[in-house]
């Protein structure tokens, strides 16, 4: 996805940044370990100076002091990004396979991750980017765009919604996506709205303030937003919960339909807690004079082929509101039993574009 002018690139290794603060805070579990912190770094420094078999060495020390007993949780934050840089010291030195080994690692925690160009060596680029391809394959056969427009926007196209749609003075009105789009005043009003026509009163003066155009009869925004919450509760309701409320209904009401949408099967290999729990243990051994790294193979957790299922939502440039400045976009939502049905992955491009949609409809006051 390219950049979006307005905003910075998130570059370099997700997790890192969150994993760096962590690092320096005496209440998280590297406080247990403060030379953990300092290894980092120096492993970091090594691998930006070019001193590859140095940084590898550094990698190599640090992953033996959080292997040690009483390191589990600062093991588990630090071993993708251990992963990576071993990774990329691996495919500097032109060690290519063993680059791709744990560049697979790393992906099986970040499987959205991406390098900053200038960042980082041609040669980790190419293999990183070779070995994310491998593992993504699966998802642009349910990302590609077909020939036509997706079926979801000519059905909305086609969508004429029941008249007594929206139940203007219905206590449950709020828990629908428009709730996105109260200011903290708005909230606090509805809240204190117990009855059907003091909440009317507020659906009517919510709507006014949010009228384009208040020189026509018509409220164009009221009209198109009430309709894609029919056209949510119509297509998206599973069980109890209404459409209207749910996260593919939220996007719709925010973005409106989206370009194209594709499916695909969510392999056990794609449940990142999955596979890194059931990935090689690296245990320290001292068995001889010298300690060493032994890989320990474990069991899946589960002989599951597929988990569930994950739905993309494609948005062209010419679909996206014009508050939302980004060329085009991606949205993810998983579908997994005890996890929820078509929750989205809110990951940094998904909360910048949702934000901007809602902040584009606040309130004129």
């Amino acid at each position: 996805m390219r950049t979006p002018p307005g905003y910075r690139a998130f570059s370099i290794v997700p997790g890192l940044i969150l994993t760096l603060a962590a690092l320096g805070s005496p209440r998280t579990a590297l406080a247990q370990a403060p030379t953990a912190g300092k290894l980092f770094q120096d492993g970091k420094s090594a691998f930006k100076l070019a001193s590859y078999r140095l940084s590898l060495d550094m990698f190599r020390r640090l992953e033996e002091l959080v292997s040690q007993p009483g390191y589990d949780e600062t093991r588990e934050k630090l071993g993708p990004l251990i992963a990576f840089y071993r990774g990329a010291n691996h495919a500097a030195l032109g060690e290519k396979e063993t680059a791709r080994l744990e560049f697979a690692a790393y992906l099986e925690s970040f499987p959205a991750a991406h390098l900053d160009p200038a960042a980082f060596p041609k040669s980790v680029l190419e293999v990183f980017a070779a070995v994310k391809e491998q593992a993504g394959s699966g998802e642009k056969a349910a990302r590609r765009r077909p020939s036509e427009e997706s079926p979801i926007a000519a059905e909305y196209a086609r969508f004429r919604p029941d008249p007594g749609h929206p139940r203007a003075a219905d206590e449950k009105w709020a828990e629908s996506a428009l709730r996105l789009l109260m200011s903290r005043r708005e909230r606090a009003e509805w809240d204190t709205s117990p009855d059907p026509e003091r909440r009317a009163e507020f659906i009517a003066a919510f709507w006014r303030r949010r009228d384009p155009n208040p020189l026509t009869p018509e409220n164009e925004l009221r009209e198109e937003l009430e309709r894609r919450l029919a056209f949510a509760d119509a297509r998206f309701t599973i069980g109890e919960k209404a459409g209207s409320a749910s996260d593919r209904g939220m996007v719709f009401v925010l973005l409106g339909p989206p370009s194209y949408i594709g499916q695909a099967p969510l392999k056990s290999q794609d449940d990142s807690v999955q596979a890194a729990r059931a990935a090689p243990l690296r245990v320290l051994s001292t068995a001889s004079r010298r300690a060493t790294v032994q890989l320990v193979p474990r069991d899946p957790l589960s002989t599951e082929v597929i988990q569930g299922t994950r739905e993309f939502w494609h948005y062209n440039r010419d679909r996206l509101p014009r508050a939302v400045r980004f060329s085009e976009l991606d949205l993810e939502f998983t579908t997994k039993k005890g996890y929820g049905n078509a929750v989205l992955e809110r990951d940094q491009v998904a909360l910048l574009a949702l934000e901007a949609g809602a902040t584009a409809l606040a309130p004129k006051e």
